[in-house]
């Protein structure tokens, strides 16, 4: 027999043949091991976002960084914040800068106006999810 090497070397004893059946099987889940099944998935999920959010939250002591994420949410929400006008030093100037603008009369009227739809629920989400890393309530407090 002669003595092959590589990558491409099939063995003998590989079948080249077809499988002549091919068996299905089917796990049922009852209530109690899909509740169990749905919690570890969404453990999994939060795993998976702390991995994400721990550079966030990180950057949040960074005055650049939450600049420049301020930025961003001007350009995607297409709203002037007036924030970065100010003069902006230390985190303290720029959690004061988000609390007035969350403060003005306009951006509690949109806030209202938004959450009559569900694309505007989710700006409003989002909202929220930013105000609560700055250490603030509700907007409407």
């Amino acid at each position: 027999m002669p003595l092959t090497t590589g990558l491409n070397h099939r063995s003998d004893s590989m079948s080249k043949n077809k499988p002549k059946e091919t068996i299905e099987y089917v796990i049922r889940l009852q209530d109690k091991e899909r509740m169990q099944l749905d919690s570890l998935t969404t453990a999994y999920m939060l795993g998976n976002t702390g991995k994400f959010l721990g550079p966030v939250v990180a950057g949040l002591s960074d005055v650049s960084f939450v600049v420049t994420m301020v930025i961003l949410y001007e350009y995607f929400s297409g709203k002037d914040t007036g924030i970065i006008n100010g003069s902006i030093e230390t985190i303290g100037d720029l959690k004061n800068a988000w609390l007035a603008y969350r403060a003005s009369p306009a951006y509690q009227e949109e806030y209202a106006a938004r959450a009559t739809s569900a694309t505007g629920g989710l700006r409003n989400i989002f909202d929220q999810i930013i105000f609560a890393l700055t250490g603030a309530g509700l907007p409407m407090d």
